[in-house]
């Protein structure tokens, strides 16, 4: 039972689940279709993520989908399988058909969005037909006279859907805000008139100029200003979840009604309570954590307020949710979320410093308690603002036990990376590397002195650092360590050296591989003639593994054996290519 432990279960597919159920006689939840169709359907799904051989394979396949669904869009659609199957061969699905399920979806909004099943499917249209239409505008600034005027037709057909609908689906907010399916609508309604249809990477970036969708969000969310239950909105999961969705779309349009609305949530919502002012009021009495700090919606709208404030309103949010308790609320099970984000969207170094005098002397609580994001934060801000570097590292390792006597400073490299105090620190038990330990490494060597970190490191027994830099974790902490500029040429030479005789070992592991990459890149000539030689040595090992295979080329190890002279050369060479190459950039 104990080897069990800990062992993730693999979850059972969609497909699976649905033809258990299959053989029940149960034909997916939501509307019940006849046997017939619904056993097309499951054909359907078996087939649906195969590869086709042609384009044209594909769109034959998606049009006979389709064509099985005509005339029965909707309710087809309120089955779960059927649901499932639609929303994903949709934006494959041609012109034609999407406006046919336009037309459908146009008429019958209202049933459509409160449904479990035909809501992702309509929340899908929106985004294909919104996809459509702004690729169809961006074509039109480019193209010609002939290739424009259709490109304004078939944009033409799709935007007085898209402002009908965007229109109704927030007009109806009062209703549509509590339900749980009409509220993801709403959000997609949000998201697409901002451009992030969710279909292609990067889409949230992408800055939508259209007046009629501009003009949509702005009364949305102008209205929603003045509604009487705006201070009821950040107490539960969909309607926080709403605003701030909303906030993130009209960052990229309107920051005027992104800080009226942080505002009016900040006067009505995240007021400060008696006695919370701080560590000890004048009176004596203990601060206490805010109530809206027991509440994870609130703390996400908070969050999501911080992500987006100018300057002068993100000063309002720390002073009014934050100053004089932060180191209180940085050792809350769910406050301490917020208080990561305080610092991370801190962008005044006066403002840093007074979050980081408050936290000082408190990080030993705070990584007793696990919330070891908040140092994390604060390291990576003073890697930002370059600022309170000195003090971070000599409090990190007041925390860890290692700044004194001096012979325990040479343990903060492996502490840190396993996130443990000297005490607690056993070399020879196997120890996972901590995700938070290494981003904290790679932070600590940006800093513009690492020479402590520095020194641990390169006094580490080579076994451990093979096995830190062969976790998926700890292989990182490699490229920070040639990349960062404050770490010298010798330092990077003698970490060079520590491997020889692990090469082989980092090269055929997967995560090791690509530390070898990063090594082997920054070499000199005489270090990768040690490497090589060691390489050459064990090429049996190298062939047999798959990630070792690839490295026997990159080194070039045959001709290293057969004509070194020629090899140098090339080394040389390819060095002083990389070199005027990085002088260009």
């Amino acid at each position: 039972m104990n080897e069990q432990k800990g062992v993730k279960r693999k979850k059972k597919s969609f497909l699976h689940k649905t033809m258990k159920f299959y053989k029940k006689g149960i034909h997916g939840r939501g509307v019940r279709i006849d046997e017939e169709t619904f056993e097309y359907f499951v054909h359907i799904l078996k087939v649906i993520n195969q590869n086709f051989e042609t384009e044209d394979d594909k769109r034959a396949f998606v049009e006979n989908v389709f064509e099985q669904l005509e005339g029965n869009e909707i309710e087809y659609s309120r089955n779960q399988v059927v649901s499932r199957i639609v929303d994903n061969l949709l934006p494959f699905a041609s012109d034609e058909r999407v406006r046919q399920f336009m037309e459908v979806f146009g008429e019958n909004v209202r049933p459509v969005c409160t449904d479990p099943f035909a809501s992702f499917v309509f929340q899908k249209l929106m985004s294909v037909v919104t996809r459509r239409f702004l690729d169809e505008e961006s074509a039109s600034t480019t193209a010609t006279a002939t290739a424009s005027t259709a490109a304004e037709e078939t944009r033409s057909k799709y935007k007085p859907w898209l402002v009908k609908t965007f229109s109704y689906v927030l007009n109806n907010v009062e209703e549509f805000v509590f339900d749980q399916y009409a509220n993801h609508v709403m959000r997609t309604a949000i998201k697409c008139m901002a451009g992030d249809t969710q279909l292609r990477e990067n889409e949230s970036n992408f800055v939508v100029d259209d007046q009629d969708f501009r003009a949509i969000l702005d009364n949305f969310a102008s209205r929603l200003l003045k509604w009487p239950q705006l201070s009821k909105l950040p107490l539960q999961n969909l309607s926080s979840g709403l605003v701030q969705v909303l906030l993130e779309s009209l960052s990229k349009s309107n920051s005027k009604l992104v800080k009226r609305l942080c505002r009016k949530f900040l006067g009505e919502c995240y007021s400060r309570q008696e006695n919370d002012g701080g560590d000890d009021d004048d009176d004596g009495a203990k601060a206490v954590v805010p109530a809206y700090f027991e509440n994870e919606p609130c703390i996400r709208l908070l969050e999501a307020m911080l992500s987006v404030a100018s300057a002068k309103t993100y000063a309002k949010i720390n002073v009014k949710c934050f100053a004089k308790r932060i180191a209180l609320l940085a050792q809350h099970k769910e406050a301490n979320f917020a208080v990561q984000k305080l610092i991370k969207y801190c962008a005044e170094k006066e403002q840093f410093e007074a979050i980081f005098d408050e936290l000082e002397g408190c990080f030993e609580e705070i990584l007793d308690r696990g919330y070891s994001g908040v140092i994390l934060n604060l390291c990576e801000a003073c890697v930002r603002l370059k600022t309170k570097q000195s003090v971070f590292v000599r409090l990190w390792m007041d925390c860890l036990h290692c700044n004194e006597p001096k012979e325990a400073q040479s343990c903060v490299f492996k502490l840190t990376v396993f996130l443990k105090k000297r005490q607690q620190f056993d070399e020879e038990k196997h120890v996972n590397v901590h995700l938070h330990g290494s981003l904290l490494v790679q932070n600590l060597l940006k800093f513009n002195k690492p020479i402590k970190i520095i020194n641990s490191l390169l006094e580490a027994r080579s076994s451990c650092l093979v096995n830190i830099f062969g976790s998926p974790k700890g292989s990182r902490i490699a490229d920070s360590f040639f990349q960062s500029q404050f770490v010298g040429e010798k330092s990077k030479d003698k970490f060079a050296k520590m491997f020889q005789g692990c090469y082989t070992s980092l090269a055929t592991s997967k995560h090791g591989s690509r530390v070898f990459d990063t090594v082997w890149a920054a070499s000199n000539v005489k270090n990768r003639i040690a490497i090589a030689s060691e390489l050459s040595e064990n090429e049996s090992k190298l062939y047999e593994s798959p990630f070792g295979r690839p490295i026997i080329y990159k080194t070039s190890l045959a001709q290293f054996r057969h004509n070194r002279d020629d090899w140098v050369q090339a080394q040389n060479q390819g060095d002083k290519v990389k070199k005027l190459f990085a002088e260009i950039t």
